[in-house]
Order: C-alpha cells, then sequence, then structure tokens
C-alpha cells in the first residue's frame, strides 16, 4: 500500500509522525505507565526524552512487555540533527514540537538530545503578544517615578542604604551594620576595627581609665574589635564593658622592645574596690593577648576579670593566649571569676598567682547563681601559697589538656571544689601534674558533687624517694541537705607516680566524709610509698581493677593487676572476712590496723 502524500511530506523536511506523549523524566522501557498525567494503551507512540542514559532517547512504541523503537525512527536519518516532532496530549508538553538535536546519531552509542523547538513563527507571535506586556510596564513604571517623585526622600550618602522605618511610612539612611542588625545577621569579622593607639588610647603607662571608656562608648551597638599596644592601665572598677555584647579587646604588641612588646592590661586598684574589668551581664566578650593583673600585690582583694551576674549572667565569653596573674595574698584576691556565667571557652590562658579565692574562681555559695558549661584547653595553672589556683563548684566544667604545675613549695594543687555548692559533671582529661616535690596537698580535692571523671592524667613527682600528697582526694562536707560527699567518680587510665595514697577518701568534714559509686580502673600506679587508697572504709560501692600495680610499699602489695571490688563492706574486728563475702571481694581487717585484705 502506497504512503500517504502528507507522511511523504514529513519524511523530506525531517518531521516524524506525531507522537501521543512525551516524558518529562527518566523512565522505565517496560510495560503500560502513567506519561505526563496520562495513562498509555499498546500501540501509544511516545516520544522518550528523559532518560539517565541519553543513548536510550527516541520514538518508541507502548507495549504491556518490553518497549521498542518505533518503525519510522529507527536509524540515523529519521532521527538526525533537526528532525521535528508534535506532541498531541499530556499535562505538560500537549500541543509542543520537539527537535533531535544530535548530528549523526549512532543508535544505542550515541547521546541523542531533544529539545524544545522554537521556529520563526513562534518568535513572531512572542514579539506580537510581548509588546502589550512590555507597554504595561513601561506605563507601571512611569506611574510608580510620577508617584515618588513628591517624597521626599534622604540624601545619598556613600556606604549607606535606604530601608523603610519601624512604621513603614518613611525611608532611612542606615549603614551597612546596622542593616545587618535589623536583619538580626551579624558577622563578628565585619564588626570595626579600632585600632586604640590611633584613638587616643596610647598604652604608655598613664591612666586611660576615661579614653578607653570613651572609645569602648563610641562602638556601634552591635560591638567591635579594639586593638590595644603598650601598657595600658585602667583604674577599677572599669566599668565601660558592663552590658556590652560582641566586644573583642586583643593585645599585638609592637611598642618597647624586648619583654616591653607584650600587650599589658593593668589596674593600679588596691583593696576593696570588688573587681577590676566589670564584665558582668556581657554577651560573647573576648580578651586575646592580654597580660592582665594588678600592679598591688600586697593588698588587693577583688576579682581582676568578673563574668558575673548583676541580672541576666554573662555568657559566651572567650580568653585566648593570655596571662592572668592574681598574686595578692590578701583575703578574697581572684582572678577570673566565673561566678553568674556560662558557655565560656578558655584556650592558651596561664593563671598564676597565690589568690586566696582562686585564680580561677567558680561558684562557691548556695545563693542564686549559677557557673555552667565553660571548657578549658590547653591552659596552664600554678597556684601559691597553699592557694589553689582553681575554687569552686560548676555543672559542665571540662579541662582538656591542660597544664598544671606545683607551687614554689613543691606541693602539688590544682582544684579545690566548694565544701557548700554541689558540682555536677567535671571532666579533667588528659592534663599532666607536675614539679610535685612534697606532700602537705592534693591535685585534686573534690569535697561534694556527682559525676567526677579523671581520665588519662598523669600525677606524681620526679623524686622518687617522696611521700607526695594523695593525688586525688574524694572526701565528704557536711551540710545538712543529705546529698553530701561525692557520687559517681570514674579515674580510668592515669598514671600515679609516688602518690601516698593515690586516692583519699577522708573528707574534711567529720559527717558524711564519703564517696560512693567509684570506680578506679585501668591506672598505672608506680612506686607508691603509703596505701594505694587511703580511708577506704569512707567509701561504699568501690570499683577497683583491674590496674597495673608496680612497686608498692604498702596495703596492698601483690595484687598487681588484679580484679577487685568493695562494695559496702563493714570494717569487722574478728579477724575475717564478713559473712557472705564473695571470692575477689576486698574487705577491711580492724584487728589488724585496718589492713584491706582480699578474699580467696
Amino acid at each position: 500500500m502506497a504512503r500517504p502524500a502528507t507522511a511523504a511530506v514529513r519524511l523530506l523536511t525531517g518531521e516524524r509522525e506525531p507522537v501521543r506523549l512525551a516524558t518529562t523524566v527518566n523512565i522505565a522501557l517496560y510495560g503500560l505507565q502513567t506519561i505526563d498525567g496520562v495513562a498509555t494503551e499498546v500501540g501509544d507512540r511516545v516520544l522518550v526524552k528523559n532518560q539517565a542514559d541519553a543513548s536510550e532517547n527516541g520514538i518508541y512504541t507502548a507495549s504491556e512487555g518490553q518497549w521498542f523503537r518505533a518503525a519510522d525512527a529507527r536509524t540515523a536519518r529519521t532521527m538526525q540533527k533537526g528532525t521535528t516532532v508534535h506532541v498531541q496530549q499530556g499535562a505538560v508538553s500537549a500541543d509542543f514540537v520537539y527537535a533531535f538535536e544530535t548530528l549523526n546519531p549512532v543508535i544505542g552509542v550515541s547521546d541523542i538530545v531533544i529539545n524544545f523547538y522554537i521556529s520563526d513563527d513562534i518568535v513572531g507571535d512572542l514579539n506580537e503578544s510581548g509588546a502589550p506586556i512590555l507597554a504595561a510596564a513601561e506605563a507601571a513604571r512611569d506611574a510608580a517615578l510620577a508617584a515618588a517623585a513628591g517624597v521626599s526622600l534622604p540624601p545619598v550618602v556613600a556606604d549607606r542604604m535606604l530601608v523603610d522605618n519601624s512604621t513603614g511610612t518613611a525611608r532611612e539612611s542606615k549603614t551597612f551594620a546596622q542593616v545587618r542588625t535589623r536583619l538580626q545577621s551579624i558577622a563578628f569579622s565585619d564588626l570595626p576595627v579600632i585600632e586604640a593607639w590611633n584613638n587616643n588610647v596610647p598604652g604608655d603607662a598613664t591612666d586611660q581609665t576615661a579614653r578607653l571608656t570613651t572609645l569602648i562608648n563610641s562602638m556601634p551597638a552591635e560591638g567591635g574589635n579594639i586593638l590595644l599596644k603598650g601598657d595600658v592601665r585602667v583604674t577599677a572598677p572599669f566599668t565601660a564593658l558592663q552590658g556590652k555584647h560582641n566586644v573583642r579587646l586583643m593585645g599585638l604588641g609592637g611598642l618597647g622592645t624586648g619583654s616591653a612588646q607584650q600587650t599589658y592590661l593593668r589596674s593600679s586598684a588596691g583593696a576593696g574596690v570588688g573587681r577590676v574589668l566589670d564584665l558582668r551581664d556581657t554577651f560573647n566578650v573576648s580578651l586575646e593577648k592580654l597580660w592582665i593583673e594588678a600592679l598591688d600585690k600586697t593588698v588587693f582583694n577583688a576579682a581582676l576579670i568578673d563574668y558575673g551576674l548583676i541580672a541576666t549572667g554573662s555568657s559566651y565569653m572567650h580568653m585566648t593566649d593570655c596571662f592572668v596573674l592574681a598574686d595578692s595574698a590578701a583575703i578574697g584576691c581572684r582572678g577570673v571569676s566565673l561566678y553568674g556565667s556560662t558557655q565560656g571557652s578558655f584556650k592558651d590562658v596561664s593563671f598564676n598567682g597565690k589568690a586566696s579565692g582562686g585564680v580561677l574562681a567558680l561558684q562557691d555559695t548556695n545563693a542564686v547563681g549559677f557557673c555552667n558549661a565553660h571548657t578549658f584547653t590547653s591552659c596552664h595553672f600554678k597556684g601559691a601559697n597553699g592557694n589553689y589556683p582553681v575554687h569552686g563548684s560548676g555543672e559542665g566544667l571540662t579541662f582538656i589538656g591542660c597544664n598544671v604545675q606545683a607551687g614554689a613549695d613543691g606541693i602539688g594543687r590544682f582544684w579545690s571544689g566548694s565544701t557548700i555548692q554541689d558540682f555536677r559533671g567535671i571532666g579533667i582529661l588528659g592534663c599532666t601534674f607536675y614539679d610535685q616535690l612534697a606532700g602537705g596537698g592534693e591535685w585534686i580535692a573534690a569535697y561534694r558533687g556527682n559525676a567526677l571523671n579523671v581520665i588519662g592524667c598523669r600525677f606524681g613527682g620526679y623524686d622518687t624517694a617522696g611521700a607526695y600528697s594523695a593525688a586525688v582526694r574524694l572526701g565528704g562536707a557536711a551540710a545538712g541537705n543529705g546529698n553530701d560527699g561525692v557520687h559517681g567518680a570514674n579515674i580510668w587510665g592515669n598514671n600515679f607516680d609516688h602518690c601516698s595514697p593515690a586516692v583519699s577518701f577522708a573528707g574534711v568534714v567529720a559527717n558524711r566524709t564519703h564517696a560512693m559509686e567509684v570506680d578506679i580502673r585501668g591506672n598505672q600506679f608506680v612506686g607508691l610509698t603509703n596505701n594505694l587508697v587511703g580511708s577506704i572504709t569512707l567509701a561504699e560501692r568501690l570499683s577497683f581493677g583491674p590496674n597495673n600495680i608496680n612497686g608498692t610499699t604498702g596495703t596492698l602489695v601483690g595484687v598487681d593487676g588484679a580484679m577487685m571490688q568493695l562494695y559496702k563492706v563493714l570494717p569487722t574486728s574478728a579477724g575475717t572476712a564478713p559473712v557472705g563475702a564473695k571470692s575477689g571481694v576486698l574487705w577491711v581487717d580492724t584487728s589488724a590496723g585496718n589492713v584491706v585484705k582480699i578474699i580467696p
């Protein structure tokens, strides 16, 4: 039968027979399915144009089984570049014309590209229909310009923007920083940077309180960066930063020679000033590369830095590469006070001095307040004259990779917890404790609280003949609320050198001087010159082992690597183990001088 004349014309002009549908996504070339919102029927011609494997694109005949290419679209000639096909139905492609775009395709190998076909007639139609649309847009523009002609706008100023006022009735000229504030999208790096030495704060060891106050108050409301040089001195209390947010004081050095290159922030305050840098109720205030101290090291009895509480407390404080020297022995001297603050970050900060209230002062009162979620990374601590560099309690405090040095008297001291305020969640992780030459103190003295983790640390001294103090004391403190003592302590994977003992359970208050739920395991005990643990009868539910015990001369000789557990075993003077105790359990024989024994 002869092909109809219209079909012959289509072949000559590169137009294929119409298809019923065209795909919009990749499909499986098998079985009846819905294409462009229409269910296919056996024999339907379908333009497949969206395959993940573009070599599969082309015209197919729908089937209940495998689909095959249509008879008039199986060769390179019948799918040559410029070939067009009309789509009859579909939610997207109805009445669209598509064109094959691949020159000389190899069927089954070449990617076959099929795109929407735009003819000269279509372009002409668009030009004709677009004219009234363009005319309408131009008319709207002219109307807007005419309406704006009578509006009084602020003058155009460099680096400023015109924005709606709060009521939307007029325009205001605002800086970019002010616009960011309104949009609540402030980038700290975009805040202004002010060189103090070029703004009347020369760092020449004179009193610059008023000048620095003026400089801080001149910053925009969203904060800024102030760069300091030299020896900047302020009287106390310095309150210009109180209540501020997004402020960074950063030392650069650069004035003087040698050690004078250090940037100092100093106070000549004596007694009774309360605090030097008043950072109470601040948010995101940072101190970087500064040496901070009080010049009067005899009667100074305040806090050098107070990140504390007036109404809301301080949050997101940061200190980096700073040296804090609280070197007055006067009662009340403190370095950095965190009572009333939360979420602080301290990195590479050195806390030094003989402050009686702690160079780092935490919460030490039952009054309303808080000291929560602070992290200390790679910091250095050194106390002196019987005072611990860290004092008080808090919640969620973590010391990571810190370095703790014994005082000039050779006695090791680091953290003394509060006797009146519980701690909750203290982590001392991977820290080193060194230069211990004498007994008389403890590196860690935890009196009351729960969840203490001492993990991966090194304690001890260099003198192998020394008899140093307890590395960790888990004592108790009585306050009459029934929660006294230490609950839940994990002492894991540490190295204890020549401690006496390594862990003590003796408290400082007679009532409830005990620790409960204590797990001591995976530690290395070397050269202990006294008991491995002290006052063990004051511990309840103690799990001990396995540990490596080497060279002890105390009561636990000969139990190297033993697995031992002590669960609330009462001492007995009968010379025999308590009734019902299991094999491998420790017990205390008071008839033999409180000797700890193990049941075979």
